[in-house]
């Protein structure tokens, strides 16, 4: 579609300030977002390890968070990726300043590769992450306020190909027409849409690449947590439904859906928000009232390095509250992390005592040895004296 774009390349649709933020203050932006997204990574991890360990949490919307964490984990890791390769593309000094031939050669060969594979990754697992919070709140709702769990238990297999499914087929697409890539809008350093030529055409496609559903997630999965927090609280500890029904499969979907599950969608506005604003602020405003006074500055700075923490950093955030304030949870993870850690003892003890007992082994061996060869030289020196 158009040729590949790399940092520090002037586009005449963009005010100056886009393209050029500074080195030091982007190059901290990217160290932030590797730091959020290596968190989101170790958090995500511990998700599905709880839902694989032990099968007495492995309900419906646990099933899902864990979901969820699958696609946080792949969009952390893309996001780690990226940062790391404007990094590296950033180290070998000021790309504004280097000869047009190896600037080519660097993005060409260097930078455009990995953002092209790191686009693919975070712009799909980012959607998948969007559609795995709207199921959340669907599957809630039908649960609790709809009271129909069969039905949200028989849509779980639909849920899968149309979580999975589109995004992959949707950014293949993407990919395949040289959509994906580098575009200082809407990103914190790492790659996302590359069109950047036509705004209409980049705002297009920024909002079929995620944009659209992110902002329908917001509103959506709201509404349907906060109705289902409200039935929550009607039908506290599931007296309401036993009165109604005598069917006690519904009493204990009541009874297993954790009210914490209902902080995740606010969580997620909380921390997506800040790309959503950046996009808007920079794509209006730029057009308008392209300027780069100190207090547009200052916003636009605010909002990359909040992007920069929540973008990838839903995995983190899901962690504390799934895992990190459920006592029952933490507390089987801590009785497995002192089984390993005494585990881990038992075995440096063991490799301790056998280094010893080869030390000791070998002492003897040495002792036995030099003995037995101050025997010998005594024999030579005995037999040499009665010669003589």
């Amino acid at each position: 579609m158009s040729k590949s774009h790399c940092p520090g390349d002037n586009t005449s649709d963009f005010c100056s300030y886009v393209s050029d933020r500074g080195e030091s203050t982007a190059r901290a932006i990217s160290v932030v977002a590797i730091f959020s997204s290596l968190l989101s990574c170790m958090g995500s991890v511990l998700i599905v390890y709880v839902y694989l360990r032990w099968p007495a949490v492995r309900s419906g919307s646990r099933a899902i968070i864990t979901y969820l964490a699958i696609a946080d984990f792949v969009t952390g890791f893309g996001y780690i990726m990226g940062s790391s390769n404007y990094l590296q593309y950033t180290s070998y000094g000021d790309v504004t300043a280097m000869p047009a031939s190896t600037k080519v050669e660097l993005c060409d060969n260097l930078f455009t590769p990995v953002c092209k594979i790191q686009s693919f990754l975070t712009t799909s697992s980012s959607m998948m992450s969007f559609l795995w919070t709207l199921i959340l709140a669907i599957y809630l709702h039908t649960t609790v306020v709809k009271n129909r769990i069969r039905l949200a238990q028989q849509l779980v297999p639909l849920y899968h190909v149309i979580a999975w499914g589109l995004p992959t087929i949707l950014i293949f697409v993407m990919l395949a027409t040289d959509v994906l890539g580098y575009s200082p809008v809407a990103s914190a350093n790492w790659c996302f849409i590359g069109v950047n030529g036509d705004n209409t055409l980049r705002i297009a496609m920024i909002m079929v690449g995620g944009k659209f559903l992110e902002i329908i997630t917001y509103v959506v999965a709201l509404v349907l947590f906060v109705s289902t927090s409200i039935r929550l609280r009607i039908q506290k500890d599931g007296t309401l439904l036993l009165h109604q029904s005598q069917d006690q499969a519904k009493v204990a979907m009541i009874q297993q859906v954790d009210r914490k599950l209902l902080f995740i969608p606010i969580v997620f506005i909380l921390l997506r928000i800040w790309g959503t604003l950046e996009f808007i602020f920079t794509e209006v405003y730029s057009k308008y009232f392209c300027t780069n006074s100190p207090a547009f500055l200052g916003v636009l700075l605010a909002l990359r390095f909040l992007q920069a923490i929540g973008d990838g950093g839903q995995g983190w955030s899901n962690a504390i509250l799934y895992i990190f304030n459920s006592p029952n949870i933490r507390n089987l993870l801590l009785k497995d992390l002192t089984t390993c850690c005494s585990r881990i003892a038992n075995i440096l003890n063991d490799c301790k005592n056998r280094m010893k007992d080869k030390t000791k082994d070998y002492e003897a061996t040495t002792t036995s040895e030099y003995v037995r060869i101050s025997v010998q030289d005594e024999s030579h020196v005995d037999v040499g004296s009665s010669e003589h």
